[in-house]
């Protein structure tokens, strides 16, 4: 049995861009009015050498019973778990998709420990969201251009302000290499929740339709 994952979110990260020289995070989440939600996760690094998947997979990151063992909790409900190589290109990729029962609790699971992600009731109505990205500090020659990562939340109502790269409606996308955050960054935006009689028909339909787009493209992509 491949180890299991010991690291928090950032040293994972930079494991697997040491190993192979590029990696690339992608993390979608679709948070509902009651702190419920969904979330894929899609990582996928470009491989050098076939020595480089013996050894990932020997380490686990790229094993599905590894990945599922760091979201085996109660408040976790696994949706799909999917581990393949991409020969096209010569990337090797990981992918889970998740239902939680409270985005509180994220902070729980080892991948995302330190990064604090929270949502909290503010003044007038409005709440806030919040996620800290640690520094990741590489060294060892790594061209950290090479290891980008994009976070995606869908909040349940009307974005306020916020710090994101790009909002459109309520989705907030954040764009990251390791030279952007050489001292952490903070995600926040601060929004009027949607009550629930009056959630739009469109966030419903896009809670359903947007991962099934993504896998869709990667099943589409696979077998080409």
């Amino acid at each position: 049995m491949p180890m299991k994952l010991k690291r928090f979110f950032p040293i994972v990260l930079l494991f697997l861009a040491f190993l192979t020289g590029c990696l690339n995070y992608e993390q979608v989440s679709v948070i509902k009015t009651d702190n419920t939600g969904e979330m894929f996760i899609h990582y996928w690094s470009k491989l050098k050498t076939p020595y480089d998947t013996l050894l990932i997979n020997q380490i686990g990151f790229y094993n599905s019973d590894s990945i599922k063992s760091q979201f085996d909790s109660s408040f976790i409900a696994i949706k799909n778990v999917e581990v393949y190589n991409d020969f096209t290109d010569s990337t090797i990729h990981g992918k889970i998709e998740f239902s939680y029962t409270d985005i509180n609790r994220l902070n729980e699971l080892m991948l995302f420990k330190g990064t604090e992600i929270t949502i909290k009731e503010g003044g007038d109505g409005l709440k806030t969201f919040s996620q800290f990205l640690p520094s990741l500090i590489t060294g060892f020659g790594l061209n950290t251009k090479e290891l980008n990562i994009q976070l995606v939340y869908y909040l349940p109502g009307q974005v306020i302000n916020h710090n994101a790269d790009d909002l459109s409606r309520n989705k907030l996308t954040w764009n990251f290499n390791a030279n952007n955050i050489s001292s952490g960054y903070l995600l926040n935006a601060t929004f009027r929740p949607y009550k629930l009689k009056e959630t739009p028909s469109w966030i419903l339909y896009l809670t359903l339709g947007v991962l099934v787009i993504v896998f869709a493209f990667l099943f589409k992509k696979r077998k080409s």
